[in-house]
This record gives structure tokens, sequence and C-alpha cells, in this order.
């Protein structure tokens, strides 16, 4: 059963319920690791599989969530990595067949990431290509990031994935009562960084319930014609007679199942408190229904971690980050003390973006530059270099969608920056200002075709052709946005006059 056919089949796809609720339904204790039970009791594993296969499930997710080497480190089973992964996805295949998809579970390290906190972005990486390679071992279909808060742990995530495989991701955050994460991201800044980062679906699990989930659905179909997924806790869990209970019915969260898939879910599911009967009930509201056909979405979006930007009827991207001599004295003397206060002064002067002109910043320092400009404002960035492996040091810091650019040649555009964009998930400026307008054309137009076949679309693009002339004919002739045209870069305060 290839996982690419089911994920963009025209039937909705229906994902299983709860594996905690489960495990603890059988006698496991809550402080356990409900991970290591598919060492010490498969059996158990098994059963619930089973019980989700006959609920009519289309797709099982392998119990490793919180199989990572931090989170089992703090049941002294940092060791036991590899073998509970690949003992978790040969489990659920065995109870699989050719019944359903198998879909490895990957969730959060439970770590804050730098600088709020010690998980550096390198070290998420190795530790999720040591779950991600484990998982792959054991033959997974499919990879479910899921119940993530902080868009740089799920990128993490995914980035050691696509390193390791060419299985499909479906990446997934958690949002709570106020439509936001923990880190504030919201649903459509997820959505819009996710499937440029090349999740084949986009979606939402856990939270606080159905209801609330809908909104965040259809945010996400908003602003991305990717295929999204829906997967809710049976509302917020009560103590009942001392017990923690989930209390949403299995026909309560099936008609919420209905509702997803018509605003735009091509997959649904239960997270938290759902129950093979949850499922049933699921599988049951969704048959005969298919996907809705959505519109592909043709701006040009970039994100901070907060916010989502449109690029268009001159955007600003505000320039002072390299053009302060006073700045540029304070990050050579490794202080970057004025580094966030231009961010924010930039930002509430109308920059949708801050600059970051990356061959100022001294040797190593660029991440931490990048982070500071984060914290300092809700801006996107806008990244520039002349150097690729500095860029990539730069875009490993970024927390939402960039821009970036690379100083140099055509061929060098082509050949080294437009696979990094589309390995990171960034859009892409670049320029054609060599030769008379006509010219300018021709280069815009072998840009924009090596995109395509790097798998960037025209709404990845920003062409900076050097004059409006240009710039107009190339809008007209290629619908991509310019530079002069929908946006601009230098000071908010001096373009506002």
């Amino acid at each position: 059963m290839a996982a690419a056919r089911v994920l963009s089949t025209d039937r909705i796809v229906v994902c299983d319920g709860a594996m905690g609720t489960m495990i603890h339904s059988k006698g496991i204790p809550v402080g356990a690791s409900f991970d290591e039970v598919n060492l010490s009791q498969p059996e158990i594993v098994k059963e619930i599989h089973r019980a989700y296969i006959q609920a009519g499930a289309d797709i099982l997710e392998t119990n490793t969530f919180g199989a990572n080497r931090i989170k089992l480190e703090s049941h002294g089973l940092a060791h036991k990595v590899r073998d509970i992964n690949i003992a978790g996805a040969r489990l659920a295949k065995s109870c699989a067949g050719d019944r359903a998809l198998v879909a490895g579970a990957v969730g959060p390290t439970s770590r804050l990431m730098h600088p709020l906190g010690p998980l550096t972005f390198d070290e998420a990486c190795d530790v999720y290509r040591e779950q991600i390679m484990a998982l792959c071992e054991g033959g997974v279909d499919l990879l479910i990031i899921e119940t993530i808060q902080d868009l740089r742990e799920a990128k993490a995530a995914m980035l050691a994935a696509k390193a390791i495989t060419e299985i499909p991701i479906i990446s997934q955050m958690s949002f709570g009562q106020e439509g936001r994460t923990m880190m504030g991201t919201s649903p459509d800044v997820a959505a819009v960084v996710f499937s440029h980062f090349g999740a084949r679906l986009v979606g939402t699990n856990c939270g606080t319930g159905p209801q609330d989930m809908l909104d965040a659905v259809r945010a996400m179909a908003g602003v991305t014609a990717c295929g999204l997924s829906a997967q809710p806790n049976a509302g917020l869990p009560r103590f009942v007679e001392g017990r923690l209970m989930y209390l949403s019915t299995p026909e309560y969260m099936a008609d919420f199942a209905r509702q997803f898939a018509e605003v735009g879910a091509t997959l649904v599911g239960g997270c938290c408190g759902t129950t093979p009967d949850h499922t049933r009930a699921v599988v049951d509201a969704v048959s005969g229904m298919t996907p809705m056909k959505r519109k592909a979405n043709d701006r040009l979006l970039v994100a901070s971690r907060t916010r989502l930007f449109e690029i268009g009827q001159l955007t600003i991207i505000g320039n002072r980050m390299a053009a302060s001599p006073e700045l540029a004295a304070d990050v050579k003397g490794g202080h970057f003390k004025l580094v966030q206060d231009s961010a924010q002064s930039q930002f509430e002067a109308g920059a949708s973006l801050i600059g970051i002109d990356c061959d100022h910043v001294p040797s190593g320092m660029i991440g931490h530059m990048v982070e500071l400009v984060q914290t300092g404002s809700s801006a996107a960035v806008y990244l520039t270099a002349s150097n690729i492996g500095v860029l990539e040091e730069a875009l490993r810091a970024v927390e939402g969608r960039p821009v970036v650019m690379l100083r140099g040649s055509v061929t060098a555009v082509i050949e080294s920056l437009l696979p990094l964009a589309k390995r990171y998930g960034s859009a892409v400026a670049f320029e054609a200002k060599e030769g008379s307008p006509e010219e300018r054309l021709r280069t815009a137009h072998e840009v924009i075709q090596a995109a395509e076949q790097c798998g960037l679309g025209k709404e990845s693009m920003l062409a900076d052709p050097g004059s409006l002339e240009a710039a107009k004919l190339i809008k007209a002739d290629l619908g991509v946005k310019c530079m002069g045209l929908d946006a601009v870069i230098g000071d908010p305060k001096a373009i506002e006059k």
C-alpha cells in the first residue's frame, strides 16, 4: 500500500486514536514509559493496534510518541532508542498487514529550543535523526511529527527526516484555546512554514478539543493548498471520581470529523482520550466524503514565529541592520547591544521583514544575530550573503519562513541557492540587473524555470531587476513578484517620508 497514493486519494483518510489512553486502560501507570511497553509487553500494543484496525483506521501510529533520547532519559532508557522504535514500527506493521499504513509517531523532546532553552537546533536534529532512522529501519510507511509547540523544533525533525528518507511527512502543531501554540505560533503561520518545508500534510493534533480545532483547520486552509490533517483530543480532561477522564463521545467527535473534511482536511483522526469506538464513529461519518478542492495559493507569503506577511504593494524590507555604523561596531564587538532595538524600531516603522547582511556579521555569530533579530521584533527576516555556507548557518536559526538572497552569478543562484531554499522552505530573491529590460527578462525566466524544476513555485520567488521598466516586464510576462513594484529595501522611516 503506497503511502503517497493513499494520502493523495479521492477520499478522506482516517488515522487511529490515542495510544497512551489505551495503554493506561490496560493497567500501565501514568508515570511509566508507555514507549517501553513495545519491548516489555508487546501484546498490549498489538491488541490496541488490532482494535483500531477493526474500527476501520487507514493509518496506525506507532507507539513511539515519546521515544526520543531526551524523553527516554527520564526513564533511564536513553540507550534503548533504537530498540524501542524498531519494535514499535514492527508491532504496528505486523497488525496493519495490507489493511493500513503505519506512521512513525514523532513527538516533542520536552526541552525548550535555544535561545529560550538549552536545546540547540543541531542537537535537536541529532535527537530526531536517531529516532527516525530506527523507525525507518522498522519499516514505517510515513512519519507524523506531532504535538509540537516550537516551529524550529518541528523544522529540526523534518530536516532530519528529509536527510534520511523520502517517505511522506505529516507535520502537526498543537494549539491552545487562544488559537496559538505555547510559543505564540498561529495555524496560518504553521501551515505556510510546514508546507514549504516539505510536509505532505500539515495540520494540528491534541489541543483543547474539536471545536477549537475547527478554527485552526479553517485558518490553514486559507493559506495553503497542501493537504490538511486534524486529530483532536476527546475534549479537555476532567477529574471524575478521582480519575482523569475525556468526556467527548464518539458521536460528538464524528460530527466534527465531517466538519474538518468540509473545510479542507484530508486526514482525520483522534488524539488523547479517543478510543477505537471514536475511530469507528469517525470512519462511518466520513465514509463517502471526498476531499474539498482548494485552489493553489499564488501569494508570496513569509513568516516570523508569530506573524504571517504577504509580499506585495511595496512591502518594506528594513535594511538598517547593516547600515548603522554603531550597530556594525556593536556586532563586531560581539555585544549585539543595539540589534533588538533596531529590529523593533524598524518593525514599528512598517517593515514586514528585517534585512540581515550576513557578510557583515563576524564568523560564527550569524545564528546568534538571527535569534536576536527574531526576539527583537515580530517581523520576518530577509537574509543576504555571498557564501552559501554562511547562508545555511543563518537559515538554521530562522523560526518562520524567510527570504534568502545569494550574491553572485545566476549559475550560483541556480546550482546552490535554489536547492538550499527548497531544503529549508525559504522564499528566494534573485537579481536580474544585467543588460536591457528584455535581457533581464530572459535572466529571470532562466531562474524561474530552474526554480520550478527544483520544486519551488513562482509564489516563492522575488525578482530584483534593478529598474521599474524591467520589473513591469518580468511581472507581466512571468507572473512573479518584483522589487520596486511589490517590495522595497530601505530604512522604513525614510521610505515613509
